[in-house]
């Protein structure tokens, strides 16, 4: 159920914040007989990278894009949904306990419903 999924995931987005990677194997008109031979069907990937305010998970995800970029993958950054509510007008820290928990099954409905859409994209465009 889709209940049963978010409590499944909600570890995954503990973290203050959070921000995810899809990558997906880029073939090239040269390279797509050996990703083909080797590989397989090109797959897709979800890098997650979670850590506090400050943490630095920005610049990780910079240089890691770069990296795989750099390697061939076609990459897509997914933004960190609970970062655009607050900039949007959310205000978390002003919630009571159950506006709060309410605003978190929000964020999370949304961050996975953003990164399924990614991923969507990645599969149908990108390989």
């Amino acid at each position: 159920s889709r209940c049963a999924r978010l409590a499944a995931t909600r570890a995954r987005y503990a973290a203050a914040a959070s921000s995810a990677v899809v990558a997906a194997r880029c073939a090239s008109a040269d390279d797509e007989t050996w990703v083909s031979a080797k590989l397989g069907t090109p797959r897709l990937h979800r890098i997650v990278v979670t850590g506090g305010p400050c943490a630095g998970k920005t610049t990780a995800m910079s240089k890691l894009s770069l990296r795989l970029q750099n390697m061939g993958f076609a990459v897509f950054v997914v933004p960190e949904i609970a970062t655009l509510t607050i900039t949007g007008g959310a205000d978390p820290g002003r919630y009571t306990k159950q506006q709060h928990r309410d605003w978190e099954v929000a964020v999370l409905r949304l961050q996975l419903h953003l990164e399924d859409g990614f991923a969507e994209i990645a599969e149908k465009c990108a390989l």
